[in-house]
C-alpha cells in the first residue's frame, strides 16, 4: 500500500508539473503587426524579439521626428506580448561604447556584444534605448499586453479600421455619438480624428495615426475615451480638447 501511495503521489506531482509547464508555455506569446507599404523606415537599428530560446522575429523600425527646434529622426518599434521576451538591438550607424535604457527605474542592464545589445522583459512597458548618450537618434520600444477587447468588424456600433493605410477626405475622420473607432494593429490612419458635438465615443486599438493636422480633436463633446493608439508627428496637438468634459486618455504614445 505504501508503495502504491508513493506511485500515486509521484504521478500526481508529475501531472502538476506537466500542466504548470504547459501553462507557462502557453503564456509566452508575441504579437507583431504588418506594415503597410510606403511607411517611412529608419535604418539606425535592427530590432528583433523572441520568446526565450525561440526563433527571432524581425520588427519594423518606424521613423518619427523629434525636437521641434532642430528636427531629427528617431526610431520606434511596437509589439504585444505576454510572459517573458528577449529583445535584440543592433546599432547600424555607430559603434556601441555605452548604452542606457530608460526609465532607469526599471533597472534594465543589457548585455553588449559588438554592436548588438540584448535584454529581457517580463512585463509590457515603454522604453527609450540610447546609445552613446544620444537622446535624439534613440530607439523607442512600445509594448502592450495582448488585447482582450476584440470587436466584431460587422458590429454597426464599431468603425473598424483594419491593417493598411487609411486616408479620408480633407484629412478628417469624424466619429458620431455612441460609436467605437477601432484602429487595429497594422493600420495607419493619415487623418485627424474629430469628435465634435458628440458623446459616448471610444477611440482605441493598436494602430497608428500618422501626421494628421492633429491627432485627436475633441470639441464640445462629452464622455470621450482615447486608449492605446500611437500618434506620430501630428502637425499641432496630440489630443486637442475644448469645451468638453469626461475625457479619458490612457496609454497613448506620441511623437
Amino acid at each position: 500500500r505504501n508503495n502504491q501511495k508513493v506511485i500515486e503521489m509521484t504521478i500526481i506531482c508529475f501531472l502538476l508539473v506537466f500542466f504548470l509547464n504547459l501553462h507557462v508555455l502557453n503564456a509566452q506569446e508575441i504579437i507583431t503587426y504588418s506594415v503597410p507599404e510606403g511607411i517611412p523606415h529608419n535604418n539606425d537599428f535592427n530590432v528583433k524579439v523572441r520568446v526565450p530560446g525561440g526563433q527571432w522575429q524581425e520588427l519594423f523600425e518606424y521613423e518619427a521626428q523629434v525636437d521641434m527646434h532642430n528636427i531629427r529622426n528617431t526610431s520606434m518599434v511596437y509589439f504585444d506580448f505576454s510572459g517573458t521576451v528577449e529583445i535584440s538591438v543592433t546599432s547600424n550607424t555607430v559603434d556601441i561604447d555605452s548604452v542606457c535604457i530608460r526609465p532607469l527605474s526599471y533597472g534594465l542592464r543589457p548585455a553588449v556584444k559588438g554592436n548588438t545589445l540584448t535584454f529581457s522583459l517580463s512585463k509590457p512597458c515603454n522604453l527609450s534605448v540610447e546609445v552613446n548618450g544620444d537622446i535624439f537618434h534613440n530607439l523607442q520600444i512600445f509594448t502592450n499586453p495582448p488585447e482582450t477587447y476584440k470587436p466584431d468588424p460587422k458590429d454597426t456600433c464599431i468603425i473598424y479600421l483594419g491593417p493598411g493605410i487609411h486616408n479620408f477626405d480633407r484629412g478628417v475622420l469624424s466619429v458620431p455619438s455612441g460609436k467605437t473607432l477601432y484602429i487595429a494593429g497594422g493600420a495607419v490612419v493619415k487623418a485627424k480624428i474629430l469628435c465634435k458635438n458628440v458623446n459616448d465615443v471610444r477611440i482605441c486599438g493598436r494602430g497608428i495615426l500618422l501626421k494628421g493636422e492633429r491627432g485627436v480633436e475633441i470639441t464640445n463633446s462629452t464622455n470621450i475615451e482615447v486608449d492605446d493608439i500611437i500618434i506620430i508627428n501630428p502637425q499641432h496637438y496630440t489630443v486637442y480638447g475644448g469645451q468638453s468634459k469626461g475625457i479619458k486618455i490612457k496609454n497613448i504614445r506620441s511623437f
